[in-house]
């Protein structure tokens, strides 16, 4: 038995990347609940190398719940897109069949106009999964841009890709909110 109910999987945007751990969302929700999250982020992952430690780092210490954000490494990496979906897919499988609640993160924005608008045709596939297997989701997207404009608000995101130490805060915030804290 895990002292983690719940278990944050991701890539460096989870990590909390420049800053480390304790600077990132999961840090910041972890304090708001009062209880211990593991943050199973790992710089430079792409949700192949997240399913390949699934079982080692989230189905193996037995969760409640599972936070996923995952995707933009992959869009970097020139993945194809039916591959991208079909390993989300397989990880929401192996969850639900392990009786663990998915939480769907949808990517926050990125400054390079062609991986942005990539990622803008995934978290639209995301809401769109959510919505059709009932998962709960975590618009970390909206959070970043402006309601009008849908630009980058300013000093949200520390270079390209990576959340400011406000970035990572706004995160946070946007997971007490959604789940009620």
């Amino acid at each position: 038995m895990t002292p983690y109910q719940i278990i944050a999987l991701g890539d460096s945007l989870t990590y909390g990347y420049p800053f480390g751990p304790r600077c990132s969302w999961v840090a910041s929700l972890s304090q708001a609940l009062g209880q211990p999250i593991l943050n199973q982020g790992v710089n430079g992952d792409c949700l192949q190398d997240m399913l390949a430690r699934l079982d080692r780092d989230v189905l193996d210490l037995c969760p409640k719940h599972c936070l996923i954000l995952g995707g933009s490494n992959d869009f970097y990496q020139g993945i194809p897109y039916e591959k991208i979906k079909l390993t989300y897919l397989k990880i929401l499988e192996e969850l639900k069949e392990e009786k663990v609640q998915a939480w769907i993160g949808l990517p926050p924005p990125v400054r390079e106009k062609k991986v942005e608008k990539q990622l803008q045709t995934f978290r639209n596939w995301l809401v769109r999964l959510s919505r059709q297997l009932k998962v709960p989701r975590l618009d970390f997207y909206k959070a970043f841009v402006h309601p009008k404009s849908g630009r980058i608000k300013a000093g949200v995101l520390e270079d390209e890709v990576h959340p400011s130490l406000a970035g990572y805060e706004m995160m946070g915030e946007v997971v007490r909110q959604t789940i009620g804290v």
